[in-house]
């Protein structure tokens, strides 16, 4: 409405589920910029020209945090004072399979010591 330059988010459903000639038909109207995409295959799926787009994956950059330890961590769910961390980052709703993850944490050994921390999206 603007004239103001601006890019797509593809997702899975968008591009995998999609038929092809409905995203290349919107990606048509698209300036050059970028396409937030799942993987290399999105462009190409999606009908995108390569010269036109550029392909940001989706996920974090962990560019800018402390690199990982060296030695990885010995945590098996043994001990109460050193829980194994569960993390989980993404939205709450149904179709990430929430709820399939909490059934799987339920049936953990109640001898194990776990811990869920979940980061809304």
């Amino acid at each position: 409405m603007r004239g103001l330059p601006w890019s797509v988010s593809a997702h899975a459903k968008d591009i995998w589920t999609s038929e092809p000639w409905e995203a290349t038909e919107k990606l048509a109207t698209v300036p050059a910029g970028d396409l937030h995409g799942p993987g290399p295959a999105a462009p190409a799926r999606a009908g995108a020209k390569p010269e036109r787009l550029n392909l940001v994956y989706h996920g974090l950059d962990f560019a800018h945090l402390p690199a990982p330890p060296a030695a990885r961590s010995r945590r098996d769910g043994s001990d109460a004072a050193d829980p194994v961390v569960v993390l989980s980052i993404g939205r709450k709703v149904e179709k990430k399979g929430y709820g399939d993850l909490l059934d799987a944490l339920a049936k953990l050994p109640k001898t194990l010591a776990w811990r869920f921390e979940h980061v809304a999206r």
